[in-house]
């Protein structure tokens, strides 16, 4: 899939079937404003007496079921572990303490790892230099793991590392 194909009328398309919307782009494209980035606090997740901040790259929400998708793109030509990296994981899992989607039936936490084609060259080139050439019709996805926040072990492997994190008990 191109980096093209997701952008339809200067809003992110989404692949997912009907009832799905994009309640919230955290991506810095050219297309949105730099002034429109929605900032989540997380009163649950305390470090130094301040709630986490966060700001999730995709949200989707179905409107039937009110189920919730949260999903953190990475770009990468590194080797990809099974599982991504935990570093993912910790983001995700703290997203899904976003109040505003705590009451939500259903949410999945999906980690995505993109490449393009030109390995070695796209550091080379500006972004401008990209849209001339057509390169972006090269990224494609590497890597996509989904899991549940909610399953018992996952959630309370977080919270044992983020206590660790935040110097709680």
């Amino acid at each position: 899939m191109s980096r093209r194909g997701i952008y339809k009328d200067d809003k992110i398309w989404s692949p997912c079937s009907p009832g799905w919307s994009l309640v919230h782009n955290g991506l810095k494209c050219k297309i949105q404003p730099t002034d429109s980035f929605r900032h989540f606090d997380i009163p649950g997740l305390v470090v130094n007496g301040q709630c986490l901040r966060a700001c999730p790259d995709l949200i989707y929400r179905n409107s039937s079921s009110g189920a919730v998708i949260i999903v953190e793109i990475k770009f990468s030509y590194a080797a990809i572990p099974e599982n991504l990296w935990p570093d993912i994981w910790a983001q995700l899992w703290a997203y899904s303490y976003i109040p505003e989607f705590q009451s939500a039936r259903s949410v999945a936490l999906v980690g995505e790892v993109w490449a393009d084609n030109f390995y070695g060259h796209s550091r080379l080139l500006s972004e401008d230099d990209y849209d001339a050439i057509g390169l972006f019709d090269d990224v494609y996805l590497r890597k996509v793991v989904v899991r549940d926040p909610r399953r018992a072990a996952f959630d309370r492997f977080y919270n044992e590392l983020f206590k660790i994190y935040s110097g709680g008990k």
